[in-house]
């Protein structure tokens, strides 16, 4: 693979981790990266442009046409998004607010409540979409980061992170009133201010963008409607992920659906605690109907159950894996493998818990590894340590800072940040080698060919410049 950006930037160095970028000229510092075997890796945006719901930073709607577009302008490989399925069968692209029993739309809608007096929020899977649409249901809300920048006075960040230092009472009030704001955003055209279905999405952008599409909620149905989409439009690359699935044994749909023993459960048992039904299956027995060439791709989605749990083993996960034909990749969180304070240590370990578990999937079991970010504030670190562990893919909320960050990883010709060689020898699976099969590149989440962005000839923008630039 090569890295076409590569002859639009003057090397590149990066000072400590989650420092500032500096261009220099440095022919001595080029060749002393060149030794370096670094693969490229596809940058899928959480959610669009990151979340957007409270104690998260993105000023922009998350799951919405206008965060795909920005990461189309961002040149990102791909976006992750949601999918839920209504009770009129309409599969509508949000990530909701409460478990996946819930599904609420009060966070999300500026009008997503039952009532006039707000007391009943909506649920997705219990309402119509054509009721629903007329009703203003769908029409997004301001995203958390402008409407509490906007009250205090303080960047998005800064609101986020005082969010995090806020105790459960604090962080509940700050939801309650989030939840009341009817602050709906009115600067764009409609269509790109509404909870948008899936086949809106997959029409707009197929041409431009991969899809990493996780299936939500409670009803399997969801996963025959979602195949039904997707084959309609044969020039888009998805991936299917949930983290609604279940291991292979037979008493595992009773133990892990079942809250009590589920509960109970060792990880091993159930790895990612209760679910309530088992979504990807039914994805898996669509492709036991197609040619391998038309197989949807599957990722499992892998929870952090914290409370010192101890994460499910390698070969448990793989186990689980081979139960869906068509599964490829483990998606686990950024933090999974890594200690609790690791971006917080001076100088950050090397996370050779996070590398053995990647090295391990791929090299026993075939398996790539994708890492993914809850809400927040993402923190550089993070992106390096996925990046030398040689996941496939990394599903941030910051998308630029993961764009720049990656351009930097791909290109031998730059340095890494100095704590970053201090971990030693990076790995590189052999399906993200320099020298692997360029039929591999076809694989929506095994590495990116060339960058969206040099194809289109720009660079990406500045937040703010991009803001005003996408609709213009």
């Amino acid at each position: 693979m090569r890295f076409v950006l590569s002859v639009l930037f003057a090397v590149v160095h990066l000072g400590p981790v989650g420092g500032s970028v500096r261009v220099e000229e440095s022919v001595a510092a080029a060749a002393a990266s060149a030794a370096h075997a670094r693969n490229e890796v596809g940058v899928f945006v959480h959610r669009g442009s990151g979340v957007s719901m409270p104690g998260s930073p993105s000023r922009i709607p998350e799951n919405s046409l206008w965060s795909f577009r920005s990461a189309v302008s961002l040149g990102a490989k791909g976006v992750e998004l949601d999918v839920w399925l209504t009770a009129d069968d309409e599969v509508l692209i949000t990530h909701a607010s409460g478990g996946e029993s819930e599904g609420f739309l009060h966070e999300v809608s500026a009008f997503g409540w039952k009532d006039e007096k707000e007391t009943e929020p909506i649920q997705i899977e219990h309402f119509r979409y054509s009721e629903v649409k007329t009703a203003d249901a769908l029409k997004l809300r301001e995203s958390w980061g402008t409407a509490a920048s906007d009250l205090s006075g303080k960047t998005p960040v800064e609101v986020s992170e005082r969010f995090q230092r806020m105790d459960k009472k604090g962080q509940k009030m700050q939801r309650e009133w989030y939840s009341h704001l009817k602050k709906p955003i009115e600067t764009f055209p409609d269509v790109f201010l509404e909870i948008p279905k899936l086949e809106h999405v997959l029409e707009e952008f197929s041409a431009q963008i991969e899809f990493n599409v996780e299936l939500k909620g409670t009803k399997p149905r969801l996963s025959a409607k979602v195949a039904e989409i997707v084959k309609r439009y044969p020039e888009a690359k998805v991936v299917i992920s949930s983290f609604q699935w279940i291991p292979p044994e037979e008493d595992a749909a009773t133990t892990c659906t079942d809250p009590v023993k589920a509960d109970k459960a060792s990880p091993e048992k159930c790895p990612n605690g209760r679910v309530f039904n088992d979504l990807l299956f039914p994805i898996s027995e669509i492709n036991k109907r197609l040619p391998e060439a038309e197989r949807i791709p599957i990722a499992l989605l892998v929870e952090d159950r914290g409370e010192g749990r101890p994460s499910p083993s390698t070969s448990r996960l793989a186990e689980c894996a081979q139960r869906y034909l068509g599964a490829f990749q483990i998606n686990i969180p950024v933090t999974m493998f890594l200690p609790e304070d690791f971006a917080d240590l001076e100088p950050p370990p090397a996370p050779m818990d996070l590398q053995n578990f990647v090295r391990s999937m791929w090299e026993t079991y075939s398996l790539a590894v994708a890492t993914w970010w809850y809400g927040g504030v993402d923190r550089e670190v993070h992106l390096w340590a996925s990046l030398w562990s040689g996941v496939s893919a990394v599903i941030p909320n910051n998308g630029e800072r993961a764009m720049t960050v990656t351009r930097v990883w791909a290109d031998p010709r730059q340095d890494l940040p100095r704590e970053v060689k201090k971990w030693g020898d990076v790995y590189t699976p052999t399906h993200l080698s320099p020298d692997a099969d360029p039929q591999l590149d076809d694989n929506p989440s095994l590495g990116a060919a060339e960058s969206r962005v040099a194809l289109r000839g720009a660079l990406p923008l500045h937040q703010d410049q991009r803001l005003e630039a996408l609709f213009a």
